[in-house]
């Protein structure tokens, strides 16, 4: 990387420090990696991927037996801690799935997951499962209008699943569903009760309809941890609000180790945590290691996309198109100043191969487009043309998307390349 020799003079930081800079994958901000902005964050963390299961509840996607099991080896191959593979109460098709999967002896530990019920524990166990997912709403209003249930009956109903749970030697997570809109007191002292009687492995806190800030999930857990400072906490939330990524790093900071996700954002409503995102929050951003190997991400999620029939959208962050496209002239430009000096990416945070993304960034045509664009355009196809041609060109692209209301493909760019260079 060659830094001309007028900058040298200016206090600018070192670009060879990979904690914010690595040449061709990203380039963060310095203040990210500031200890005071990062204290209270694990070293390490792991993701508990819910693709197929709370993935399955998207609208419109459903799963076969043998394609649980692919998608099963892509969560493997990303390097997801925990597949959480399926409920095998729902069918037998998720039954006979899931044992397929427990059979593969993947890295990932498989969990599967089971409502408060003796029975659905039992069949979490005969699937082979290492661990298991006994969940119940914490809501009061749930419990005591839908299911009938008092506080004490309550404690009864989930001790008498973790304790049969815990005996079969699973890892047992109990995973409070709607907890945020729930009293925290109420979720203390059920929580307290049945942790009295059986010791189960680990607590998932939910944002079920995705509506907790990030400080609400950092007050929670910071509270949680201080109740129960031998408890290991997790995170399960949604992005109803758009704000899920952010609360899981909350719920990091403030005593969390585990995060529930899925990829693709999959999930119902507006979906779950994306695994991708936060992997690389997570990872790159903030620098915890949750064992993702970030560019196997993309050929997976892509797997996904064509088993769930449901497209990545294109301008969904880390996998979509979008995002790796260059139009404005300005960024056309400052990418072509700043290339002599080795220095990319410049006008994105990340490079398309840092999630195995092909092809690199794309610089299209359209409005929004510069005489840089036009020259990296005449570049890509060896053509050349002088100063006048060269704004001829580029007000003929901008027309003509203006009247298209698209960008200007490239056989349309030729078309008029040939028609003013020809003139």
């Amino acid at each position: 990387m060659k830094i001309p020799q007028e900058m040298r003079q200016f206090p600018l930081y070192d670009l060879n420090d990979e904690a914010y800079y690595k040449e061709g994958k990203y380039w963060i901000p310095p203040v990210n990696k500031i200890p005071e902005v990062l204290e209270g964050y694990p070293a390490k963390a792991q993701i508990h991927d819910v693709t197929l299961r709370d993935g399955e509840q998207t609208p419109g996607v459903t799963f076969l037996e043998d394609e649980r099991v692919r998608i099963a080896e892509c969560l493997d191959e990303i390097g997801v801690a925990r597949i959480e593979a399926g409920m095998p109460a729902v069918s037998e098709t998720q039954f006979r799935a899931l044992q397929r999967i427990a059979g593969k002896n993947l890295h990932a530990m498989i969990t599967g997951f089971a409502r408060a019920n003796p029975k659905d524990v039992g069949l979490v166990l005969d699937a082979g499962c290492k661990g298991i997912i006994v969940e119940h709403a914490m809501n009061p209003y749930y419990n005591t209008y839908s299911y009938k249930l008092t506080p004490d009956k309550l404690v009864e109903r989930l001790t008498s699943s973790l304790t049969e749970a815990k005996r079969a030697g699973l890892f047992s997570v109990f995973m409070g569903w709607d907890w945020f809109r729930s009293p925290m007191d109420y979720c203390g002292w059920v929580t307290a009760k049945v942790y009295e009687q059986v010791k189960f492995d680990a607590l998932t806190i939910v944002d079920t309809m995705g509506s907790a800030t990030p400080d609400a999930v950092g007050y929670m857990f910071r509270q949680f941890k201080e109740w129960f400072p031998d408890l290991q906490l997790e995170f399960h939330g949604h992005n109803d609000s758009s704000l899920g990524v952010a609360c899981a790093l909350a719920a990091l900071k403030n005593g969390a180790s585990v995060i529930h996700s899925s990829l693709n954002g999959l999930g119902g409503r507006s979906g779950n945590v994306a695994t991708e995102e936060f992997a690389n929050a997570a990872q790159t951003l903030c620098g915890i290691d949750c064992g993702i190997s970030l560019e196997k991400i993309y050929p997976n999620a892509k797997i996904l996309e064509s088993i769930a029939k449901y497209e990545i959208p294109p301008g969904k962050c880390i996998i979509g198109s979008r995002p790796y496209e260059i139009e404005t002239g300005i960024s056309t430009h400052v990418i072509k100043t700043f290339s002599p000096m080795g220095i990319s990416p410049i006008q994105t945070s990340y490079d398309p191969s840092m999630f195995g993304i092909p092809g690199g960034m794309t610089y299209v045509l359209g409005k929004n487009s510069g005489t840089a664009s036009v020259e990296m355009f005449l570049d890509k196809y060896g053509l050349t043309a002088d100063k006048q041609e060269m704004v001829e060109i580029l007000e003929r692209i901008k027309a003509e998307a203006m009247v298209t209301k698209a960008l200007v493909t490239d056989t349309q760019a030729l078309a008029i390349c040939s028609d003013v260079i020809g003139k």
